[in-house]
């Protein structure tokens, strides 16, 4: 009985031994994750303050399997913009304070499409480049070009407007929305915008209106607002 006993207390202090040291392993571990996540996000930060001569006011680390170390970075000018870490890579990170800061001038710019159609809910803009060369003296040349207007470098950017509304589809008031749309749209074509795709979307999915680019990379003429109406895809509840 007595060796039992003695069995039992030594499987039961093992045990806790190997517990009190994983639970020690896995705090360390934890630390020198914090502390390596603390210490990348310095350098991304420094990195990109460097890179395009802006102040970051804030920073903030964090880490997933799909892109490894990471920072989001909101400037003095309030950008905020991701930037990963690749050791790898000849600059050591990629970032998107470029994609953000074209995004910022196309809004300001393009993004009053509540000043012609009906309940708008939000504007939204994506922007991307065309050939994305990924040389170092391409990417020179797109740090040199952030000082220039929007309009003046369009032709080398893919940009894209989503209108959101705060309103489902209803066939009585489709004519004031396609008339809003067709207005907002000449105002793109007399103001530099004649490359922006466009999409109009109702509450719910209910229906959109789309001006995109076909197969061939052409934009489509809009002369009036039949042209508008021919693009509504209505989508049943």
């Amino acid at each position: 009985m007595k060796r039992k006993s003695i069995i039992w207390i030594i499987s039961v202090l093992s045990l806790v031994s190997i517990g009190t040291g994983i639970i020690l392993y896995s705090n360390e571990a934890f630390y020198r994750a914090k502390e390596k996540q603390a210490r990348i996000t310095k350098e991304l930060k420094e990195k990109m303050e460097q890179k395009y001569g802006v102040s970051i006011l804030n920073s903030e680390g964090y880490y997933n399997e799909e892109v490894g170390y990471a920072a989001l970075l909101t400037t003095k000018d309030d950008i905020t913009f991701d930037v990963y870490s690749r050791p790898e890579d000849p600059e050591g990170s990629v970032d998107f304070y470029k994609n953000e800061l074209w995004i910022k001038k196309g809004l300001e710019k393009w993004g009053n499409a509540e000043d012609y159609i009906p309940n708008v809910e939000s504007v939204e803009m994506s922007v991307s480049y065309k050939d994305y060369d990924d040389s170092q003296a391409a990417e020179n040349k797109r740090v040199k070009q952030l000082e220039k207007k929007i309009e003046d470098i369009s032709d080398q950017l893919n940009i894209y407007l989503n209108v959101h509304l705060k309103t489902s589809y209803q066939k009585n008031k489709a004519l004031e929305i396609e008339k809003g749309i067709y207005d907002y749209y000449s105002f793109l074509l007399e103001n530099d915008g004649s490359s922006i795709e466009m999409m109009v979307e109702y509450e719910d999915e209910t229906g959109t209106y789309s001006i995109q680019r076909d197969e061939y990379d052409k934009m489509p003429i809009i002369k009036n607002m039949d042209d508008i109406t021919r693009r509504l895809e209505i989508f049943s509840p």
